[in-house]
């Protein structure tokens, strides 16, 4: 990749589901880059939106050129979401010749809504269950786009991004993007935080993103939501070959 093409203006829209670990992907993607970052969009219908909160710059990172990011998790239909107004306006908000990248960026199924669950249990957040079932629902709606192939998204498998050097070198390269941080803070960008270890200012490790599922996997609420969506789960981690996982959902 060349200093100009590395060191260039870019624009993502990240598209995923909550408790994905899509804003640990983030830190690290803008970690000391100068970036406008437009958190839990939502595109409504009637033209609005309604962004969570906006995150800019590291002062350090003044000089640097400007990056554009917004990311969606909720209230949202694929390829419904690409032909919204509001969703087009932000996106051409930028659009000063920077590359436009949409990513999409899933968990594996099993410890996403393992994850959904353990905060519905610790947190205010989403201490009313419907979150939990709303967030696989969104689950399913990527996946299911996804696996369809209609799409020009590049797609990010959030467990080997963690676990694969190369892998995650490879999304960076699909991304035009060269260097990514991997960082031991809680990200900003979002207060969800690590539920598995009960304390919600602990960052994610990439040694426990699998294995959420472990303290849940007996209780009847947890398995009665897993067997609703327990083929297409089946059919997810076939499409990225995840034999770990695929194990697992072959015991329920």
């Amino acid at each position: 990749m060349s200093d100009q093409a590395a060191d260039a203006a870019r624009r993502f829209t990240i598209i995923s589901s909550k408790r994905s670990s899509h804003h640990a992907f983030l830190e690290g993607l803008l970690f000391g880059r100068r970036y406008i970052y437009h958190n839990n969009v939502v595109a409504k219908r009637d033209g609005s939106l309604s962004i969570n909160r906006t995150v800019t710059t590291e002062p350090e990172a003044a000089s640097r050129p400007l990056w554009h990011v917004a990311s969606y998790e909720r209230l949202y239909e694929l390829p419904g979401l690409y032909s919204v107004d509001a969703f087009r306006r932000l996106e051409e908000r930028y659009s000063d010749k920077s590359p436009l990248h949409r990513v999409i960026y899933l968990r594996d199924p099993l410890n996403t809504l393992a994850s959904s669950y353990s905060a519905h249990i610790k947190t205010e957040y989403f201490s009313n269950f419907r979150t939990v079932l709303d967030n696989a629902k969104q689950w399913a709606t990527v996946a299911r786009y996804l696996m369809s192939g209609s799409g020009d998204e590049i797609f990010i498998y959030a467990n080997r991004f963690w676990k694969s050097d190369s892998y995650r070198q490879s999304s960076m390269d699909a991304l035009e993007v060269e260097t990514f941080e991997i960082s031991e803070r809680l990200s900003r960008f979002a207060g969800g935080g690590n539920t598995y270890l009960g304390n919600s200012k602990a960052p994610v490790t990439p040694d426990d993103l699998e294995s959420r599922y472990l303290a849940y996997v007996n209780e009847e609420k947890f398995r009665g939501l897993m067997h609703e969506y327990l083929g297409l789960f089946r059919e997810f981690s076939s499409y990225v070959d995840d034999s770990a996982i695929s194990s697992v959902l072959n015991q329920f």
